[in-house]
Parts: C-alpha cells; sequence; structure tokens
C-alpha cells in the first residue's frame, strides 16, 4: 500500500512539475536557479499529495472502524431486547 501512494505521488508531482516547466523558465533561467526551483516545487508537491493520501486512508479506516464498533455495538443491544 506505501509504495502505491509513494508512486502516485511521484505521478502526481511529475505531472505538476511539468505544468508549471514554462513558467519556471522564465525564472531566471540564466543564472541557472531554474533547476532548483523545479526540484523544490516537485519535492514540496510530492510531500503535500503524499500526507494528503495518507491521511486520507487513515481517516477512512478510522471511520469504517468507528461505524464497524457501532455496528456491533447496537446488534449487542438489539439482541437483549
Amino acid at each position: 500500500m506505501l509504495i502505491n501512494i509513494l508512486t502516485i505521488s511521484f505521478s502526481l508531482s511529475k505531472n505538476i512539475t511539468n505544468l508549471l516547466d514554462p513558467f519556471i523558465m522564465r525564472v531566471d533561467s540564466a543564472e541557472g536557479k531554474s533547476h532548483r526551483i523545479k526540484f523544490g516545487i516537485y519535492f514540496l508537491s510530492f510531500l503535500f499529495f503524499f500526507f494528503i493520501i495518507l491521511s486520507i486512508l487513515i481517516f477512512h479506516r478510522l471511520y469504517s472502524l468507528f461505524f464497524n464498533l457501532l455496528g456491533v455495538l447496537t446488534s449487542s443491544v438489539y439482541n437483549y431486547t
């Protein structure tokens, strides 16, 4: 599962970096700073997507755990009545 999250994050961050490439090349490409800017955007977008996907998966696990527990509690109450 972690490999899938990493793969999705890498591909999304690569797409974002490629999308912003024309704008990055305009920013001071004469001094060679465009590569550092490009790597910074790639790295930050990777972290952003990685933590967003990870938090969605954790929230989904907690959500399903809560409702499974709620179902167990309500079924035990209905069994006694």
